[in-house]
């Protein structure tokens, strides 16, 4: 029997669904915490869900583990066979329909262990473009996506590195980008009483201008041409302040040059918030200076919370940002193009307003995450339509829901 993608996608013949989430680690970054919000969408759905972490837990995990079973592998550096065996074995047990894994190593052993475990559908998703990668990874990677359904990517630019550089079959990628979870930021109310607080708490004053930069301490971030812009700034505008929130290897390295630039009094490292709507009602700019980026979503967290951006034109952003629309856009690695163009915001108040106003309207309109989860159910759907058509033209098994065994 054959089941067609509209048949797939009816409301009266979806089963609910065993999901298992695999990624490598839970760090606090953007692909743990659509992770996340994806578990919970999933949940309210009706479907039964749990993620699998490659790696001991990090610190997103009470939050995941709040609402669903979370399991860990206790991965070291690199993938084996161990960890390989371990996944397949959980695969097997949980009976799951579907396999979805987030991040290059969870996606290199999610692809195997589903095939082994007879998981119907095997998913992997690409966050990043991995640009520092070497032939061996690519190698890997193409060897293991034999056994994907399908590879999506957050991005036109994230699909089209996979298939050009990487080499992964054009006919298994597909673009589902990233959305937002507005109620976190619409949870805000009274957004000037909450400016005014955060502010304080920060050290700020209300003539400080403060640009905010939210983003895992990294080379590839491009910290350093904020840095730079700052100081070609600070001589005209003292009051400018850099917010910097976000930790990572590169933190002592961007201490040192801070301090090297004389830019401590300027430059504040929180290190790692969850606090992003307080932080970025705080600021006046939100500042992404990017080498290159798969898709950028604390851009779209900056536009929702009216926050105009100052981003870089690398990797996804550019399908986020329209140059002068939504915010402005600058080459990467330019310091003095940076510098520019944050200083357009800071000095023109229409322009100012016709981007906090646009941007905003923007995310509304397209980066839902409501869309996201719409997609992403479709695609499991439609999987497992051809896969495994006899899930479907029956009621969802109640036991399925509530998490017993099938």
């Amino acid at each position: 029997m054959s089941v067609s993608a509209a048949q797939a996608s009816s409301a009266t013949t979806r089963p609910h669904l065993r999901i298992l989430h695999v990624i490598t680690d839970l760090q606090i970054g953007g692909a743990e915490n659509i992770l996340l919000q994806t578990v919970r969408a999933q949940k309210a759905a009706g479907h039964d869900v749990a993620v699998c972490s490659l790696r001991p837990n990090g610190p997103m995990a009470p939050a995941i583990r709040a609402e669903c079973p979370v399991f860990e592998l206790g991965m070291g550096h690199a993938l084996g066979p161990l960890v390989l065996w371990r996944l397949a074995r959980l695969m097997r047990r949980g009976r799951y329909d579907v396999a979805h894994g987030s991040l290059f190593q969870a996606n290199l052993v999610t692809r195997p262990a589903a095939r082994l475990a007879g998981v119907p559908v095997n998913i992997t998703s690409m966050h990043t473009i991995y640009s520092r990668f070497r032939e061996r990874h690519f190698v890997v990677d193409r060897l293991t996506a034999r056994w994907a359904d399908v590879i999506t990517g957050v991005s036109d630019a994230v699909c089209r590195f996979a298939v050009e550089q990487e080499g992964l079959p054009a006919a298994k990628v597909r673009t589902l980008r990233n959305g937002l979870d507005l109620s976190r930021f619409q949870a805000i109310t009274n957004y000037q009483a909450r400016r005014a607080e955060v502010r304080a708490a920060l050290g700020y004053a209300a003539e400080h201008v403060v640009m905010n930069m939210t983003a895992r301490l990294h080379e590839k971030k491009g910290h350093t041409y904020l840095f730079q812009a700052a100081e070609r700034l600070r001589s005209r505008y003292p009051q400018i302040r850099v917010l910097v929130a976000g930790d990572g290897p590169q933190r002592a390295a961007l201490e040192a040059e801070c301090q090297a630039r004389g830019l401590t009094d300027v430059v504040t490292f929180l290190g790692m918030r969850q606090d992003v709507a307080d932080l970025l009602a705080a600021s006046d700019l939100s500042v992404l200076p990017s080498l290159l980026e798969g898709l950028g979503l604390v851009v779209l967290e900056a536009m929702v919370m009216r926050c105009p951006v100052v981003a870089t034109n690398g990797g996804g952003i550019v399908e986020l940002v329209e140059d002068g629309v939504h915010g402005l856009l600058v080459p990467p690695a330019d310091a003095e193009a940076l510098a520019a163009a944050l200083e357009r915001i800071m000095t023109d108040g229409q322009l100012r307003a016709r981007l906090i106003e646009a941007g905003y309207r923007h995310v509304l309109a397209d980066f839902s995450f409501e869309r996201m989860m719409q997609e992403t159910e479709a695609l499991y759907y439609t999987s497992l339509a051809r896969k495994a058509p006899d899930r479907f033209g029956t009621p969802a098994l109640e036991t399925v829901a509530t998490g017993e065994p099938r």
